[in-house]
């Protein structure tokens, strides 16, 4: 089936010469063929190598953030070696054995006391806040009423929070059993 149109496309093809033949220019397309290739393949290896570089960047950037950023006591001043002395667990063994150990029980400190001071040395010192969260819950546990009060001045933010929730649980109890 022809249509309108095919007349004018003879037309147009008798006077431009084309005869419907591929012209015999293989060595042409071929060396065209294979530049583009090369150019194609060449920008594909550079994309590659920028999204590696980038990813590289990336990393080494937050390499270096860490490097840079120490915790710190949060403003507070360095705990000295007293201090530091102080806060230390004692052993699980059945007598003093270390300079803390001596020192806790030299001061004849209670059980809920030992838990506070080794639950604000894993939060302070080493930044492990689930063992001090353990510590703390079970420091409230063991407390008195006096203990449990929440004190701006000698709790930290995490003993508050704790305290500020045992204290709802307390009324939550309390309204309940009524």
């Amino acid at each position: 089936m022809s249509g309108p149109d095919d007349s004018r496309d003879e037309l147009v093809d008798s006077l431009l010469g084309a005869d419907g033949r591929p012209c015999g220019n293989g060595r042409l397309r071929g060396a065209v063929f294979a530049q583009t290739i090369g150019v194609i393949r060449f920008r594909r290896r550079l994309k590659k190598c920028a999204l590696a570089g980038s990813l590289l960047g990336c990393y080494l950037a937050g390499m270096m953030t860490m490097g840079l950023w120490r915790p710190t006591s949060g403003g507070r001043p360095q705990p000295s070696t007293e201090h530091v002395a102080a806060n230390l667990e004692p052993s699980p063994l059945p007598g003093p054995v270390g300079i803390a150990d001596k020192q806790i029980a030299a001061e004849k400190m209670t059980c809920a006391e030992v838990l506070r001071r080794s639950a604000d040395r894993h939060l302070l010192d080493s930044g492990d806040v689930k063992r001090a969260v353990r510590n703390y819950k079970t420091f409230l546990e063991l407390s008195s009423a006096e203990q449990r009060a929440i004190s701006p001045t000698q709790d930290n933010w995490l003993l508050m929070a704790l305290k500020d929730a045992r204290s709802k649980e307390m009324k939550h109890d309390r309204i309940e059993q009524n």
